[in-house]
């Protein structure tokens, strides 16, 4: 009766650890579909957003070392609450700082969140292989790892339905229209301020020449030299 308490006991721990591979490959998967959500979020170059994927991927070549040392002097179950920890203040940083709109501190997030992943497949992998008789240690191990190959494989699908649904174009096109307004306004304040010619300050616009000189958009202001709603306004105030 005590061996068979024991064999389960083994046997729900290997399960355990099991959930463990399959949480941890979909969490990376989700890295491709984070990094096109903080692009339209912040509306980034495409250099800047693959500095997502490279502070989650930079966790594992510089936490192998320190999560290998940490294991052998703390042992499995400890090491992977560790892990648990890390990946859980990763989460919880990037959660403050997309509220704090602050890039920076995503990038923080996601190093502190491979980080913790990184401990836990150190702690995890042997531990799957301890579970049980030996003879079937790289049976178990093979298993489990199957499943950090399904998570791997859902994790994009739900990563892109979760965060990708209108992000990129709705946030970049708003940040895009504002920037476009304000450039707009500061070229016809200085172009009111101009003479006809160019050559120095002229007379100021009126509220109601302004609004119309801007009305006429941007983009054919600019291509006009910039300067003929000034010399409008110039010539009604000479009449």
């Amino acid at each position: 009766m005590q061996q068979q308490r024991q064999s389960a006991g083994v046997t729900g721990a290997y399960v355990i650890v099991t959930c463990l591979f399959f949480a941890w490959g979909f969490i990376t998967s989700l890295n491709d579909p984070v990094v096109t959500a903080v692009k339209g979020i912040f509306c980034l170059t495409d250099v800047r957003a693959q500095l997502s994927a490279f502070a989650f991927f930079i966790a594992y070549g510089v936490m192998s070392f320190p999560a290998a040392l940490l294991l052998a002097r703390m042992k499995s179950i400890p090491t992977i609450l560790i892990a648990f920890g890390l990946m859980a203040t990763g989460c919880l940083l990037m959660l403050a700082a997309a509220n704090l709109v602050n890039y920076n501190l995503v990038l923080l997030g996601l190093f502190i969140l491979a980080s913790g992943i990184t401990i836990l497949q150190v702690a995890a992998n042997p531990l799957a292989a301890a579970l049980g008789t030996p003879e079937y240690s790289h049976f178990r191990l093979t298993f489990s790892q199957t499943f950090n190959s399904l998570g791997t494989f859902i994790g994009p699908y739900l990563g892109a339905v979760l965060f990708l649904k209108g992000i990129e174009t709705k946030q970049c096109e708003a940040t895009s229209q504002a920037a476009r307004q304000q450039s707009s306004e500061q070229h016809s304040d200085k172009s009111a301020g101009s003479k006809p010619g160019g050559n120095g300050p002229g007379p100021p616009m009126s509220g109601d020449e302004s609004r119309s000189c801007r009305g006429r958009g941007y983009e054919r202001y600019h291509e006009q030299g910039g300067r003929h709603c000034a010399m409008d306004a110039h010539l009604r105030q000479e009449g």
